[in-house]
């Protein structure tokens, strides 16, 4: 005869009708499977009480990065060509490896975007062909981007692109997220061409190859003021990390 239960112990169901062990409370498999941690992301933990630990973080994926590259060679050369003085527009959506902890798009994420809508804006307007025969390439030297309003997850926006300007030293555009008509975040850009064997295109030189008349473009003065404010020494020069004594722990 089975023994009874000693008190405040629940009687022993026996090894085929056992109970299973309660899931860990930051069990993903618990959450909504459009919330559940992908591949190249990773699951957080230890956050406030308003974020949840199983929304995930994006990780740099290079094989998102080189999927659209691909896609980039095939499929740009093939959607109608644009003037370069029009407006180039990119239309995206927000994934799941694009979100953060806050469960909208990553602050990272809008800089390689705005990547990926220059590369087939250079592309569609057959710069890019024109650039490659003269062996030249394009570098990021600065920019900045004001956030306005959050993207969310499954969103969709366009991403415009326009050729603002050329100055003595570079080029500079600006790209808007844009969302049915209304502007969500801003970014302008400064841009250097160099030489695959070294050393900086002149842009009276880059106008000639690209066929861009710098006369059609206006740079505004603030945005050669701020990359006045912005640059940093060259790569021959010396450019120490000094704070000062009273700004260092």
């Amino acid at each position: 005869m089975a023994r009874p239960p000693a008190p405040g112990r629940a009687p022993d169901r026996g090894r085929g009708d056992r109970l299973p062990a309660p899931r860990a409370a930051h069990d993903d498999r618990r959450q909504p499977r459009a919330l559940r941690a992908a591949p190249g992301c990773r699951a957080t933990t230890g956050l406030s009480r308003r974020v949840r630990p199983w929304v995930s973080v994006p990780d740099v994926n290079p094989f998102r990065r080189f999927g659209r590259l691909a896609w980039l060679a095939v499929r740009a050369p093939q959607l109608p060509p644009i003037d370069p003085q029009h407006v180039g527009r990119v239309q995206r959506r927000v994934m799941l490896g694009d979100i953060d902890e806050l469960r909208h798009m990553n602050n990272g994420v809008y800089l390689s975007m705005l990547d990926h809508a220059r590369q087939e804006l250079v592309v569609r307007t057959g710069v890019w062909a024109r650039l490659r025969a003269a062996k030249m390439y394009p570098v990021v030297t600065a920019q900045t981007i004001t956030y306005r309003k959050s993207l969310t997850y499954r969103q969709r926006y366009d991403i415009e692109s326009r050729l603002l300007g050329l100055d003595d030293r570079c080029v500079y555009m600006e790209q808007r997220f844009v969302v049915e008509g209304e502007i969500y975040a801003r970014a302008f850009v400064q841009a250097r061409f160099l030489r695959d064997a070294g050393g900086t295109v002149p842009t009276d030189e880059l106008a000639e190859v690209t066929g861009i008349d710098p006369e059609h473009f206006q740079v505004p003065e603030w945005l050669h003021e701020w990359a006045a404010h912005v640059r940093l020494p060259g790569t021959r020069q010396p450019a120490p990390s000094e704070w000062g004594e009273s700004e260092t722990a």
